[in-house]
């Protein structure tokens, strides 16, 4: 069996921004009927209009507890975000001693290692051989605000005025071309993302595949309520990768924004470089 540290730089070091929820300002929800057709376009506008819009944001008590094949693996982080720029957590064990920091940039990967004494600081496709549940940028800020608009265009097929979409008892049937879903919206290309939505406009789950062999989806368990704005507090991860599964759970708490961040990465001289 491998050691606690293992376990997390296997996945978790470059998955655990996943942690950070962001926005600030507030929001009204728009209550849907129990019956209503909308189109594309109308539908577009208001996932825009319920997105959380924020420019820092820090989470100070961020639980998990991970499970790869017969490991658990428990553990605290802090988090920090600057929206489109750069993410930092810091995991401490229990005890409340950092024994790991990563920083994301859309570029960049770094893992600080005070349990091994070492330190890793390259691109995405090299970090990919370390940590093998890399997700791309662009899906870590999906995760992080709940809110899938990095990935959307108004000019999509799927958002056309000519394609209905409607709410049926609080769910949504989508129709568009040949892809039929309850639920969800189907986003295609290279990487295939599935996205299930409730009747106000949250996001709950999002399916990803189409990455080498690796398979997973996030489901957005709880929203908490921040003067209106809606941000996801409880989260589950399940990924597939090289057939071993990996199950982790998420709770947020201690959420603030709009506070001055920083993303501190220092290396000690007698660390040695991953490469």
């Amino acid at each position: 069996m491998r050691n606690s540290f293992s376990l997390i730089s296997a996945f978790f070091l470059p998955l655990v921004c996943i942690l950070i929820v962001l926005t600030s300002g507030c929001r009204t929800l728009k209550p849907v009927v129990k019956e209503v057709e909308i189109s594309g376009k109308e539908l577009y506008d208001n996932i825009v209009k319920n997105s959380p819009e924020f420019d820092t944001y820090s989470a100070g008590r961020v639980s998990v507890q991970v499970k790869e094949g017969d490991d658990i693996v428990s553990f605290r982080a802090n988090v920090r975000i600057r929206r489109d720029s750069a993410f930092l957590a810091s995991i401490s064990a229990f005890a409340g001693i950092e024994i790991a920091r990563i920083v994301l940039t859309r570029d960049s990967v770094k893992v600080l290692d005070r349990v091994n004494n070492n330190y890793f600081k390259g691109n995405y496709k090299q970090a990919s051989r370390f940590y093998p549940y890399i997700l791309p940028y662009e899906v870590f800020e999906f995760i992080f605000t709940g809110s899938p608009v990095a990935f959307m265009d108004e000019d999509w097929p799927e958002f056309s005025p000519d394609v209905s979409y409607i709410f049926k008892e609080e769910k949504i049937s989508i129709s568009a071309g040949d892809i039929q879903l309850e639920n969800n919206i189907y986003l295609g290309g290279k990487r295939k993302l599935r996205f299930a939505f409730d009747h106000n406009y949250l996001a709950n789950r999002i399916e990803i595949s189409g990455e080498g062999d690796m398979y997973g989806r996030i489901d957005f368990r709880r929203y908490g309520n921040y003067d209106g704005v809606f941000l996801p507090e409880e989260i589950e991860l399940y990924f597939i990768s090289h057939n071993v599964p990996l199950v982790a759970d998420i709770t947020i708490g201690r959420i603030e924004t709009g506070k001055s961040v920083s993303f501190p990465f220092s290396v000690p001289s007698r660390f040695r470089e991953i490469k």
